[in-house]
């Protein structure tokens, strides 16, 4: 060994020695003590009844239904649309178009690019909006809007299809920041069925608004969020516990998750059950009306009752408080259910009919048929969530006889839910389902929301004799006095052809005949209709009196949410979109007030205008139904 490298050797020695100095010196440090962080404790000011429960120590986000739009394309006008869009809009559409597959080499669409697609006089660039209902799992269909930019030439969207459109969360900025896409809608649009769908757009003087349309079902989600809980002070011993209060309401099925789980100690994730997704609001308020500490259920049950009576302002929120218990609650609920005071007794009803407690349906029976009007109608639905029983179905059949309408036809929808077999169900392929309800009133009702849906009160056939004509001579209907057949004329607008046919005199029979598409396994004549032109083609019928019925359509709940939801938030609104072509072409609640229900022989000329202009739009509906060509019994 050389002097040179016993040097070396002596100067790495040296150099450990110092760092085992140093790290033996920083280990003999005195720490710095931990200081812990201070926060503002949460108190929320409500009455002591509720002061354990989730709702008094935490809020739940996801709640809400979420507002997304986007910009599409509906293509398959009749010349109605333009190529007009704002060039950030067109760009982004483009692009999205190129993603989907437009001018793809390999895809059906690869002659043509999205450029061309828009320029076409047969497309028009739109505007789809749309409400997620909370907690909605994948793939969960919804009802979209779509409407025409402002300031744009398109006249029309009849019979157009909205091709592929991304829906992101409130209103994107074309050429803002890239975000992910909530859901997609995509189908045929469907405008006002009560008028010509032949009439010139640009001529036409009946205040119909055509460049708006829905599409039922049409939305479908891709990325799901679900609920969190989200505690006011965080506390790991307080998130066990009501994770486990949760879960101990709602017991866990085979082979599915907890409906509540622990995230950290200030926030716990919910599930929402299937079972409970038609009742969504009353879920979030049952967790936050559960108790954080579950001991002597039948103790807080006597509680609330008695906290019932003397406090009947808490009536709505002990009505949860009684559910989040569970059926340990109706022992004391019972006696309520003649209590004199009329608070406490309806709570208790509503509460003992939320948890299946079957002595509850004389007393609902009672309110349906000497009660204040305002609380027919809940008691009713009340009554078809009540367990399986033969008195029930009974009751609720009368009811089908009942000369106020709103009683009728809730008591079709009670029915339903309850599978009467008496409502004969009949499904058109992927179009809509017709309902057969026995009753001594002669009606027509038409669901613009959800699943596309018509339901003929009584036995409706047509009056003889008659000549309708409707659709401007289009669509002429005629029978004779000594004839058991109906005769049928169609001219298709848009195609130069004519169709006539016989049928029998059943308002069935006619719409088979509508609906049904001739195929080669199944030649039977046929035009093929829509469930608008269905819908449009029956009030036809009524107008032309070949029928003796009132034409009643669904309320449009969609427009309304739409309108609401843009008066109560504000939105970064994009440069070429104005805060009022969002939503001049929205129908206002006091417009829609004005829709009369009455019985035929009470309706004006003025009503029945009213009532035209007044419209179903509904689109396709969801894919549950079968796959045939013609209709199947349920």
């Amino acid at each position: 060994m050389t002097h040179t490298t016993r040097w070396i050797h002596l100067g790495l020695v040296l150099l450990l020695a110092g760092a085992c100095l140093a790290l033996t010196a920083c280990q003999n440090k005195p720490k710095r003590p931990m200081r812990a962080v201070d926060r503002p404790i949460v108190s929320r000011d409500v009455h002591p009844i509720l002061s354990n429960t989730i709702g008094a120590q935490a809020t739940i986000s996801g709640m809400a239904p979420e507002y997304v739009s986007g910009y599409g394309l509906v293509v398959g006008l009749n010349g109605t649309g333009s190529s007009d869009a704002p060039l950030t809009v067109r760009a982004m559409l483009e692009d999205e178009m190129l993603r989907l597959g437009v001018g793809d080499s390999d895809g059906p669409l690869a002659n043509v690019s999205p450029a061309r697609m828009i320029d076409d006089r047969n497309t028009a660039v739109v505007l789809v909006q749309a409400f997620i209902p909370p907690a909605s799992p994948e793939h969960t269909p919804f009802d979209v809007l779509v409407t025409t930019l402002p300031g744009t030439a398109t006249t029309s969207l009849e019979g157009g299809i909205l091709y592929t459109t991304r829906l992101y969360r409130g209103m994107p900025i074309p050429g803002g920041p890239t975000t992910s896409a909530l859901a997609e809608a995509r189908g045929p649009i469907f405008i006002n069925p009560f008028v010509d769908p032949a009439i010139d757009p640009v001529t036409a003087r009946d205040g119909v608004n055509r460049i708006e349309g829905r599409i039922l079902g049409g939305g479908s989600v891709r990325q799901v969020f679900r609920p969190v809980i989200n505690l006011d002070n965080p506390s790991h011993s307080r998130a066990l516990a009501m994770t486990a209060s949760i879960n101990a309401r709602f017991p866990q099925l085979a082979n599915r998750s907890s409906v509540a789980r622990g995230m950290s100690d200030e926030n716990i994730e919910l599930n929402v059950p299937r079972i409970w997704r038609p009742r969504m609001d009353d879920f979030f308020q049952i967790v936050l009306h559960t108790r954080v500490d579950r001991a002597f259920p039948e103790q807080w049950a006597r509680r609330y009752a008695e906290a019932l009576v003397e406090t009947p302002e808490l009536a709505d929120q002990l009505v949860f408080c009684f559910e989040a218990i569970g059926e340990v609650s109706l022992p004391v609920l019972r006696p309520l259910y003649t209590h004199s005071e009329s608070a406490p007794r309806r709570a208790a009803l509503i509460a003992g009919a939320r948890l299946s407690d079957p002595l509850t349906r004389p007393h609902l029976e009672d309110i349906i048929r000497d009660g204040p009007a305002a609380m027919r109608i809940d008691a009713i639905e009340l009554l078809a969530g009540l367990p399986p029983d033969l008195r029930i179905n009974a009751f609720l059949r009368q009811l089908l006889n009942n000369p106020e309408l709103d009683t009728r036809i809730a008591a079709y929808e009670a029915l339903l839910r309850r599978a009467e077999p008496r409502i004969t169900r009949i499904r058109y392929a992927d179009k809509f389902v017709l309902d057969l309800v026995p009753s001594d009133y002669k009606m027509i009702y038409v669901t613009q929301q959800g699943h596309p849906r018509i339901a003929l009160f009584g036995d409706l056939r047509f009056n003889q004799p008659v000549l309708v004509s409707g659709w401007d001579g289009r669509l002429m209907i005629t029978t004779d006095s000594d004839s058991p057949r109906a005769r049928i004329f169609y001219r298709d607008f848009r195609r130069p052809r004519s169709a006539t046919h016989e049928i029998g005199l059943a308002i069935t029979e006619f719409i088979d005949y509508l609906v049904h598409e001739p195929t080669p396994e199944e030649p039977m004549p046929g035009l093929n209709f829509s469930y608008s032109q269905t819908v449009g083609a029956l009030y036809e019928v009524v107008r032309g009196e070949g029928v003796d019925a009132v034409f009643v359509p669904e309320t449009d709940r969609l427009a309304l949410e739409l309108l609401r939801e843009f008066e109560g938030r504000e939105f970064e609104q994009r440069p070429e979109l104005s805060p009022e072509g969002a939503v001049d072409r929205i129908e206002t609640p006091e417009t829609r007030d004005r829709q009369i229900q009455r019985e035929p022989g009470d309706e004006t000329d003025e009503d029945r205008e009213e009532r035209r202009r007044r419209y179903v739009r509904p689109l396709a509906p969801p894919p549950e139904t079968n796959n045939s060509g013609g209709r199947s019994p349920r």
